[in-house]
């Protein structure tokens, strides 16, 4: 038995009379007409519409060709010059929405310059999204069923949608949230500074054993499906950055960071090493110098991740991860991303600290 619900009677009576209502319509395949009533009236007392002040029918839609008409336009007042805040496309009780009538709805939508459209059949609800660009951007945002959700869920979305909702900008704080909550900002945040830290000082103290920032971003990518992993390709990811003064490597609480000193001083790469990036079709190239510096087209940069600014730089890109940006040519002649070598010394130095944590 799920929880019990917190609506009042009067609100769960209001719901299941809506729902009852569009359970007859469907069962005697009522046609569009019809349909448009049941929803005028579902509107009108779940949503707290009027019916001839908020829903302005038929609204014309001025696109390329013939002059079409949107089922409803809400909008907040009464008058044929009150921008639209939802534009309404309704089908047939028993016509299962789908992406053709997604089309046709967001196209309305953006003749008419509205960020929101609603997609209904009065049993089905869904509500997107239209970020204007070329191609314009159409996003689910939220979506119910009058028939077969739970009643809280129903209120929950139909007040989000009424009358009072959107004159408190409901809306407008749906979509922050829409975005926020974005697997692509959710990596960002993810894999901050902060967060990076807490994460690692986590797995030591549970694990006892120390991880570097890249390991990390490591296992999300294997514990992410491959749609979502691939959004990392394209996330500006903000790591803690090589500490550059003083020549001894701080371990423990931090884990194994590396500079590209250190891997010169382990042998793992040599002074004048050329680095290279093949970038928006161009090859670019710099060199190691012997203080673990890079050079890049004459001017001296103290990490790599510098040096990859250097070239996105004249693309207005932030600086990439220069680990992972610059390549150099193995004792066999192989390109591979300096990240491996970075890896390879970190993975030497928390052997090391975890040898010396045993011993201890």
């Amino acid at each position: 038995m799920g929880p019990k619900s917190t609506l009042s009677k009067e609100r769960q009576r209001a719901i299941l009379d809506s729902r009852n209502m569009i359970e007859v319509l469907l069962r005697k395949d009522g046609n569009e007409a019809e349909t448009r009533r049941r929803a005028e009236r579902i509107f009108e007392r779940l949503m707290g519409y009027e019916a001839f002040t908020h829903l302005s029918r038929e609204r014309a839609v001025h696109g390329v060709g013939d002059t079409e008409h949107a089922d409803f336009a809400i909008q907040l007042e009464e008058g044929e010059e009150v921008p639209p805040v939802i534009m309404v496309e309704l089908k047939r009780v028993g016509v299962d929405l789908a992406v053709k009538h997604v089309k046709q709805a967001s196209r309305y939508a953006i003749d008419a310059g509205c960020e929101w459209v609603l997609l209904t059949n009065a049993r089905q609800w869904r509500l997107y999204h239209v970020e204007f660009g070329q191609p314009p951007d159409i996003r689910l945002v939220e979506h119910w069923d009058l028939i077969h959700d739970e009643l809280d869920v129903l209120d929950q979305k139909f007040s989000l949608l009424s009358l009072r909702g959107l004159k408190r900008g409901s809306l407008d704080t749906l979509w922050k949230r829409t975005k926020v909550l974005a697997p692509d900002s959710l990596l960002k945040a993810i894999l901050s500074d902060d967060v990076v830290t807490v994460l690692r000082r986590v797995l030591k103290r549970d694990a006892r054993v120390a991880v570097s920032a890249d390991h990390i971003v490591g296992g999300l990518r294997k514990m992410l499906n491959d749609n979502a992993a691939s959004i990392l390709d394209d996330v500006q990811v903000s790591l803690p950055e090589p500490e550059e003064k003083g020549s001894t490597q701080r371990l423990g609480k931090g884990g194994a960071r590396c500079r590209l000193s250190d891997l010169i001083a382990a042998g793992l790469i040599h002074p004048d090493t050329a680095l290279f990036v093949d970038y928006k079709g161009t090859r670019h190239e710099a060199h190691v110098r012997g203080d673990g510096t890079v050079e890049f087209e004459g001017q001296v940069h103290k990490t790599p991740s510098s040096a990859g600014g250097a070239v996105t730089a004249k693309h207005n890109i932030h600086a990439p991860n220069g680990w992972r940006f610059w390549k150099f040519l193995d004792s066999e002649g192989v390109a591979q991303p300096l990240e491996t070598l970075r890896q390879a010394y970190q993975q030497t130095q928390t052997e090391s600290e975890i040898d010396a944590t045993s011993e201890a």
